[in-house]
């Protein structure tokens, strides 16, 4: 067999006598493993006959797979150490599911000999692949439950509200959902993420403002002004302007700053399934008002 046939029959799985040996994949594997020299290969290759020119390119085309087989059990390790991170218990399952998936491809090459060198790299790099992506998707998860008590310390609830209780959090594990669903799943926990990001720099910024998110009810027709929708009555017009958010009938630069973080406030709740900021689980308004200067 001429050089440069040799790596494109070796990856189908093409090599007469080889690619179908089962004592051979043993060998090598066992070579992986450290536990026969790299000699015990060519000796088992002279006793099948094998007819093939280039054995010591031969082996270093297996040994090219032991590479892939590493970078995805160390991904899935990774998988397994963040998954405690989410507040859904069952991201372990999936983790352990991929490292029991490898083994059995493993097997299926190594011990078995039912798959060619083109499967078993397909394979590895779609769990690969998979992994990362859910990797991703428990780090985000964890982000926004962190993000998400600091928004409930904010409201006055200190206890916050179970994170795993929201809608947008997936509770399945995420080993059976697919591909699609998991791309478009990592791409909501990212738009929710970032909500909730500005969220708590918006409650952050109306606190130093001086006032209490206890109040942002109350603050809410500011919306309507911006939007030009909404006519406040003489007794609410009087309380806007007196806290400076108001002037005449315009909004001043305070009341459109506070009227902007409402619609952002507004946004996290509605990628969360809620209607409106206040109407979350966590948003209870139990701190007692601030009195503003």
């Amino acid at each position: 067999m001429f050089r440069e046939n040799l790596r494109e029959k070796w990856f189908k799985g093409k090599i007469k006598k080889y690619s179908d040996s089962k004592s051979l994949r043993c060998i090598i594997r066992k070579i992986r493993e450290k536990k026969v020299p790299e000699s015990a290969f060519f000796r088992e290759i002279i006793r099948n006959r094998v007819e093939v020119i280039g054995l010591r390119e031969l082996l270093d085309l297996e040994k090219s797979l032991w590479r892939h087989y590493e970078e995805v059990m160390k991904v899935i390790e990774i998988y397994v150490s963040v998954s405690v991170l989410s507040p859904i218990r069952n991201r372990r399952e999936s983790a352990r599911f991929y490292k029991e998936r490898v083994l059995q491809i493993d097997e299926k090459y190594y011990e078995l000999g039912k798959s060619s060198p083109e499967e078993y790299l397909k394979s590895m790099r779609e769990i690969k692949e998979r992994c990362k992506i859910e990797i991703d998707c428990v780090l985000l998860e964890h982000k926004i439950t962190e993000l998400i008590k600091e928004i409930a310390k904010l409201m006055g609830c200190p206890n916050g509200q179970r994170p795993e209780l929201l809608g947008f959090i997936r509770r399945s594990p995420l080993h059976k959902a697919k591909m699609q669903e998991l791309f478009e799943y990592r791409d909501l926990l990212r738009d929710v993420s970032r909500s909730c990001a500005l969220a708590r720099k918006s409650l952050s910024v109306i606190g130093s403002l001086g006032y209490s998110p206890s109040e942002i009810v109350g603050l809410r027709p500011l919306l309507g002004l911006m939007n030009k929708k909404y006519k406040l009555p003489n007794e609410l017009k009087a309380k806007f302007q007196e806290k400076g958010l108001l002037k005449g009938e315009e909004l001043t630069e305070l009341g459109i700053e506070i009227a902007e973080m409402l619609m952002v406030l507004d946004e996290v709740a509605r990628s969360c399934g809620y209607e409106s900021f206040e109407k979350m689980p966590f948003a209870k308004f139990e701190i007692e008002k601030k009195t503003n200067p």
